[in-house]
């Protein structure tokens, strides 16, 4: 079977845990074009389950590295706040996974006037400089890791454009089509490894999505779509009012929690409504 352009379907998934608004799960969209109209029959989505070690056997290395002032690069190399670094892709990606290491930063200490007169305490402070006279434990300065943001890339009519976004270990991100990734903030880069769609691995029939609705005479569906569908909505139902029904909320968390029921009603009134208007 072969890739369907991106143009055409592509498909964005997300999991839902510790998410303000998302249910606990998988939560996968297809977006087709409406060039290519309704599906004739119901989209069957297959699963592969795979971790790291073993998807790895499946994927590429090869990229041109390029950094914001045109130097080819060769991992490893050092990168820095003010100079970004691109990995071009040859072909389309789906999965990426970026080898790298934020560098270590102290936390910047504000400092509070008036600035009095060093207080001095028994025992021994070692510092990088020597150890002063007593017997006490060595203080350590805390550190933080400086952030690293590594973006999947694709170009559209308007620009280029993040389809997925990492900022924190381990840097994979994912999506139908990724040409290029960037990556910005200071470390080391020690490589890159990328999956190409058409040498994934084949996966089992996972769930079946029919139209809400009965076959048709254009469409092969099961007689039960309609409640088939009222269920998704309810499994996916958000758990929360959005941002744009609470203006006034201070935050995300800060909207009022709603359930898997409204979310049923909400679509069911929607969905009566085109079948009267049809």
């Amino acid at each position: 079977m072969s890739e369907s352009p991106s143009w055409a379907m592509s498909g964005q998934a997300i999991d839902g845990r510790e998410d303000s608004h998302l249910a606990e799960g998988t939560h996968l969209r297809i977006v087709t074009n409406p060039l290519l109209g309704l599906p004739i029959c119901p989209i069957v989505v297959d699963r592969v389950t795979l971790n790291v070690k073993s998807l790895l056997r499946y994927t590429r290395s090869d990229a041109i590295w390029v950094d914001a002032r045109g130097a080819l690069l060769t991992p490893p190399f050092a990168i820095t706040a003010d100079n970004p670094v691109t990995a071009y892709l040859p072909r389309s990606a789906c999965w990426a996974m970026v080898s790298a290491t934020a560098a270590p930063t102290r936390w910047p200490f504000p400092v509070v006037g008036p600035v009095r007169d060093p207080i001095r305490l028994p025992g021994t402070i070692r510092d990088p400089i020597g150890t002063l006279p007593g017997a006490g434990p060595m203080v350590r300065l805390p550190q933080k890791q400086a952030p690293l943001r590594v973006e999947a890339m694709v170009t559209t009519p308007l620009g280029s454009a993040p389809v997925a976004v990492r900022s924190r270990a381990p840097y994979q991100v994912y999506a139908s089509h990724i040409e290029r990734v960037v990556i910005t903030g200071t470390g080391t880069v020690n490589g890159l490894r990328w999956l190409d769609p058409t040498r994934a691995p084949g996966g089992k029939p996972w769930h079946t999505l029919p139209l809400p609705c009965p076959p048709g005479a254009r469409y092969a569906g099961p007689a039960d779509g309609w409640d088939r569908g009222l269920q998704r909505a309810h499994d996916a139902a958000p758990t929360r009012l959005g941002m744009h029904e609470q203006p006034q909320a201070s935050g995300p968390s800060a909207c009022d929690p709603v359930g898997a029921g409204d979310e049923w009603s909400r679509v069911e009134h929607l969905g009566r409504q085109l079948v009267d208007d049809g």
